[in-house]
């Protein structure tokens, strides 16, 4: 293997550049990373739950209690409990039990850096709305949801096949199809 030169060791500089090119000089853009906006720890925001059934979060850092009893419920939780939660029970978060709403919901996010984890949410006002859906809408649209969202979905057609409330065949495969659980026994 040949030796090294010097210009091969030399590493790109990580910053961008863009040249925009005018009729007199070019002029250097760099590109710049958005600021997020500071918040206060002690800043409340609404937290609401998307478990079906009850929910219940404890802070290990804190002893903080949380409980919300049904799917759609809301709490006021400090900026700081949730940065407990995101560090301590992560998936509050990344199982969509959980979703930041109110005014200051999306600066919330941001500050948390747990943005990622509600790219592909879809924010339903009541779980039943899923089941009033096409059975090709839910196969394509839970399919890409959150495991913890499909979990209540799952659990929340169950619960509606044994009252005898959801009783489309098609539906029901459609919902196991995207859920990956057994609902009827063939």
């Amino acid at each position: 293997m040949p030796p090294r030169t010097k210009t091969e060791n030399k590493q790109k500089n990580p910053e961008v550049d863009v040249i925009k090119a005018t009729a007199s000089t070019p002029t250097k853009i760099t590109a710049v990373k958005p600021k997020i906006k500071k918040m206060s720890p002690d800043e409340l925001v609404e937290v609401k739950s998307n478990f079906y059934g009850t929910l219940f979060y404890k802070s290990k850092v804190t002893g903080f209690e949380c409980e919300w009893s049904n799917c759609g419920d809301v709490n006021l939780l400090t900026i700081a409990e949730l940065q407990n939660m995101r560090n301590g029970q992560r998936d509050f978060f990344s199982e969509n039990w959980v979703m930041l709403v109110g005014d200051n919901a999306e600066q919330a996010l941001d500050w948390l850096q747990i943005r990622k984890y509600y790219s592909d949410i879809v924010e339903l006002d009541d779980l039943d709305e899923v089941f009033t859906w096409s059975p090709e809408k839910i196969e394509t649209v839970v399919t890409k949801i959150a495991r913890g969202a499909k979990d209540s979905i799952a659990m929340r057609a169950y619960d509606l096949i044994e009252s005898g409330s959801l009783d489309s065949i098609k539906t029901i495969k459609a919902i196991e199809a995207a859920t990956g659980y057994v609902l009827m026994e063939k």
